[in-house]
């Protein structure tokens, strides 16, 4: 199911990042896909940035090699393509001077070079910019700037991009690249799509002129318990103070976080601590939507709001909840995992990743691949999501009492993890 082969065209490796980046691309120069080795990672042993001009720190929560994985899962974790994270996939790929390695593969984004950094937030659609925020809230991300929120054009389209990142043996085999280098050609964005983009004063005229599309996810969902790097750009936005819309809370009350978390650890995408980060993330997304929060509510309990050096609410509540016998056995199991660099997937599990990923855009599933058998690996953890989800109640009440408009929680609010 993973796709092998060599690039007819080397690809390039991005001058921007801290590891090492690829951007994939047609005889004509057309950007097609970024490749992302696990191999050379920030941290990993294979990262082609020279130490003296690069220093990245370790990192709390995150091991390196795993952030390729983690860009396939937030693909994986954007159901219904609400947030609008490009197709991204695993593969392995090489070239001359450069060996096989497996990496995440995702496909490029047409953006003019804008990003949301260089316009500002105002005129952004409320309804894109609540879509990211939900996201990087249930995968707990540490790294959303305004940097990785790129400005497409209108027209952009998740699952219209799906042919070019299912047609991946356009840029790897030989014999097929010349072949759709012209179809390739016709289905770029075209610049023209950004004229007036950023002159237009109005900002009604360039909302419809841009979609928002979030990406660099490597460094989503920390190892539990290290919660205390989150922090969102978007936080400050306008937009994160209005009420979310129907769709969207109908979005999040369709969310199954013991789901996601167990079909990540089915796939190898994430280890334990991982997975009850997601649905730590999921549940504050969930409790605090059924209550009537805002996103910049939300966003106010999981970050640090008092200080880098004081615990945020979310952490509390979990420290609470935790009791510390599961947090002293996820940090022994942590610190023991994160002592070496993971190269590698079962293929296996890599195999069972590709074939739901077909699966999740209509195309056959095949039987090989069943539901994992066995107890899950988060049952020892329903006490502490039990607890949580009491907590977070709690809390939220508090919130809204503080604003002037307590309200009673709705039925959804209440529940817990049910593993």
């Amino acid at each position: 199911m993973v796709r092998q082969g060599a690039p007819k065209y080397s690809p390039k490796l991005l001058e921007d990042g801290s590891g090492g980046t690829y951007l994939l691309h047609s005889a004509r120069n057309m950007n097609l896909a970024v490749f992302k080795p696990m191999a050379e990672e920030p941290g990993a042993p294979c990262n082609p940035r020279p130490t003296a001009k690069v220093r990245t720190p370790r990192r709390d929560g995150f091991v390196p090699g795993e952030g390729a994985l983690k860009e396939v899962l937030a693909f994986l974790i954007d159901k219904e393509h609400f947030a609008g994270v490009p197709p991204t996939v695993l593969m392995e790929m090489g070239w001359p001077g450069k060996p096989r390695q497996l990496g995440s593969v995702q496909q490029f984004v047409e953006h003019g070079g804008m990003c949301a950094w260089d316009v500002g937030p105002q005129g952004f659609s409320a309804d894109e910019v609540h879509a990211i925020a939900l996201l990087d809230l249930r995968l707990c991300n540490t790294d959303r700037h305004g940097g990785n929120i790129l400005l497409a054009p209108a027209s952009y389209s998740p699952t219209a991009s799906l042919r070019a990142i299912r047609r991946g043996e356009a840029y790897q085999n030989d014999e097929e690249a010349g072949e759709n280098e012209d179809e390739d050609e016709s289905e770029g964005e075209s610049e023209d799509e950004y004229a007036g983009a950023e002159d237009d004063d109005s900002p009604r005229q360039f909302r419809r002129q841009v979609r928002l599309v979030p990406i660099d996810h490597g460094y989503c969902l920390p190892s539990y318990p290290h919660l205390g790097e989150l922090w969102f750009e978007w936080m400050t936005w306008p937009q994160c103070r209005k009420p979310l819309s129907t769709r969207a809370q109908h979005y999040i009350a369709s969310l199954d976080e013991r789901a996601d978390a167990e079909l990540a650890l089915a796939m190898g995408l994430l280890n334990e601590g991982s997975a009850v980060t997601l649905c730590i993330g999921t549940m504050l997304v969930k409790h605090g939507a059924a209550a009537g929060l805002t996103i910049q509510e939300m966003a106010s309990i999981a970050c640090r709001m008092d200080g880098p050096d004081l615990p945020s609410a979310l952490e509390a509540m979990c420290a609470a909840a935790d009791g510390g016998a599961v947090l002293a056995s996820a940090s022994r199991k942590a610190s023991k995992d994160e002592c070496g660099v993971r190269h590698a997937v079962n293929q296996e599990e890599v195999d069972y990743q590709c074939a739901l990923l077909l699966e999740a855009f209509g195309l056959p599933r095949p039987a090989a691949y069943a539901e994992p058998d066995g107890a899950s690996p988060l049952q020892r953890w329903q006490g502490f999501f039990n607890k949580l989800g009491v907590l977070l109640d709690a809390h939220i009440q508090t919130v809204l009492a503080n604003r002037g408009r307590r309200r009673p929680l709705s039925s959804t609010s209440g529940t817990t993890v049910a593993l």
